[in-house]
């Protein structure tokens, strides 16, 4: 939805291209909130086409950069009681 300052300013920037006609005001105002609607509807739509191909092209770079981890071959050699310094004690 378009300001009515908005059409208020493209209806009168209508009115002065006209050559200031006089009785017209309504079918200007009609004409400016007209032409503000689908100068927002072709700008949402150009806007939604730039955030798919940035999020496309955020995803492939993605791909490209995220390495697998390697796999742990063999265990921990020290287990859990074994890593606990001797000064503190294990609750049961």
């Amino acid at each position: 939805m378009v300001s009515e300052e908005a059409v208020r300013q493209r209806s009168y920037e209508i009115w002065e291209r006209e050559g200031r006609p006089a009785g017209r005001a309504f079918v200007h105002w009609i004409q400016a909130k007209e032409e503000l609607e689908n100068e927002a509807a072709a700008s949402r739509q150009a806007g939604r086409t730039f955030e798919y191909h940035t999020v496309l092209y955020r995803f492939e770079e993605w791909q490209r950069v995220v390495q697998p981890k390697p796999r742990i071959s063999s265990r921990p050699q020290l287990m859990l009681s074994q890593r606990l310094s001797p000064n503190h004690s294990v609750a049961a």
